[in-house]
């Protein structure tokens, strides 16, 4: 919980200081957007930080038998879970932190998000500068799917930490993980293509890993055999299309960098040489000079034809 507050107070201290002397409306708008943006960057990305150091609070294991149970904290086995000490720490820290940064944090964002949504300012300036960093990469339409995955990964960790039987616990991941690339599938919620195919595979190659370790937790070694090389097929798959991706994005980047550059060399290339145009510069005269005999020979036939009029 301290480290969100500390990283935001010296934000702070930095942007006061970057922007000290400086008091025009423009400046002090423009102090306020970059210390929100500063703001939001730091809390959602020690989300997933504070995500596991909350809920390893609440993470216990029974040190005695079924029938007369001890719970012991993990992370030290001289704290007996729900007894005095524990619950000071659940209570200062633990539930605060559930409360404020697990609950409130997110859905302050999304029905931030989602007024501006509602009022057509996701594109505008001012909020991409502010709150672009949650919704940036993927479609106007599904700006919230930051909070999807945000809700995703805290369903993961607390199945993970939950005093439930290993194949319990693996099912339910892999039900999560299921439904998550079912809901993908449908949405397909990045604005690239890219982004969309490794996410497909990430949810894919992790499922397979977690329906492989189904069958080992039964505690049958035998199955260790098969469970291994689809794990490690897995794992390849995903590692082989991420490299293939990651080449052809790669590829284009320097392709489009290059061009300008292929473009001016083929230009020089293809200009004439310098020996010709000193030739060019000499006709142009003489092609002029030609004009004044035809404009007085087109200005000398109405004189003429006056004088024949004359004459009659």
């Amino acid at each position: 919980v301290s480290i969100p507050l500390l990283e935001i107070l010296l934000v702070y201290i930095f942007w006061l200081i970057r922007y000290r002397g400086k008091n025009s409306p423009e400046e002090r708008e423009e102090f306020s957007e970059k210390f929100v943006t500063s703001c939001i960057i730091i809390v959602f990305s020690s989300l997933p930080k504070i995500q596991q150091s909350t809920l390893k609070m609440f993470e216990c294991k029974n040190l005695a038998t079924n029938e007369n149970p001890m719970l012991f904290l993990k992370n030290d086995y001289d704290i007996r879970c729900w007894q005095r000490d524990h619950l000071i720490w659940v209570c200062l820290l633990g539930i605060p932190s559930i409360l404020v940064w697990l609950i409130g944090a997110p859905i302050y964002l999304f029905f931030k998000l989602r007024s501006l949504y509602k009022e057509n300012k996701l594109e505008d300036p001012h909020s991409l500068k502010r709150f672009g960093f949650l919704y940036y990469g993927y479609d106007i339409n599904d700006y919230y799917w930051e909070f999807v995955i945000f809700w995703r990964k805290l369903l993961l960790v607390l199945s993970i930490i939950a005093e439930i039987h290993p194949a319990v616990k693996a099912l339910t991941i892999f039900l999560i993980l299921l439904l998550s690339y079912l809901l993908h599938i449908s949405i397909i919620p990045f604005n690239s293509e890219v982004l969309n195919t490794l996410e497909k595979y990430s949810l894919i190659s992790s499922a397979t890993v977690i329906y492989a370790y189904i069958y080992y937790s039964n505690g049958n070694t035998t199955w260790l055999f098969f469970v291994g090389p689809i794990i490690f097929l897995s794992f390849l798959f995903f590692v082989i299309s991420w490299g293939r991706i990651y080449i052809t994005v790669m590829f284009n980047k320097v392709k489009t960098g290059l061009q300008p550059h292929l473009n001016k060399i083929l230009k020089k290339d293809g200009e004439p040489a310098d020996d010709n145009k000193p030739e060019a510069i000499e006709d142009a005269p003489n092609s002029k000079s030609d004009e004044p005999s035809k404009e007085h020979e087109l200005v000398s036939i109405p004189k003429k034809e006056d004088q024949g009029a004359q004459d009659a």
